[in-house]
């Protein structure tokens, strides 16, 4: 992802919160899924933009993720972060378990 993040033009920051964004999808699709089921991660690279889509094959339910939360809770922070952290995503539940696509898209030079 790194690689993949510095060829698209990222610069050091955004490739560091493209990977915390990554992390906690992968880290929610883990706890999600079943034991015996697994998780795929695939990276893409476009011009000046990497997209990171996590499938699991898990249910994502938004009211457990929103009982996780609170100020003392050692969970229900990861779709937030996500949020924060990227330029674009989407949730979706599909066939196959639970999609989570996000975009990251390199900073234009501000030449004002």
């Amino acid at each position: 992802m790194e690689r993949v993040a510095e060829e698209c033009g990222l610069d050091r920051g955004e490739r560091f919160d493209l990977k915390l964004a990554a992390t906690e999808a992968v880290t929610n699709a883990l706890k999600g899924s079943p034991k015996s089921h697994t998780v795929e991660v695939r990276v893409a690279g476009q011009e000046d933009a990497v997209e990171i889509e996590v499938v699991d094959q898990g249910v994502f339910s938004r009211v457990r993720a929103a009982l996780h939360r609170g100020p003392d809770s050692e969970s229900g922070r990861g779709i937030p972060l996500i949020l924060a952290l990227v330029d674009k995503v989407e949730f979706a539940q599909t066939s196959r378990g639970t999609r989570v696509r996000m975009s990251k898209r390199a900073a234009r030079p501000d030449f004002s």
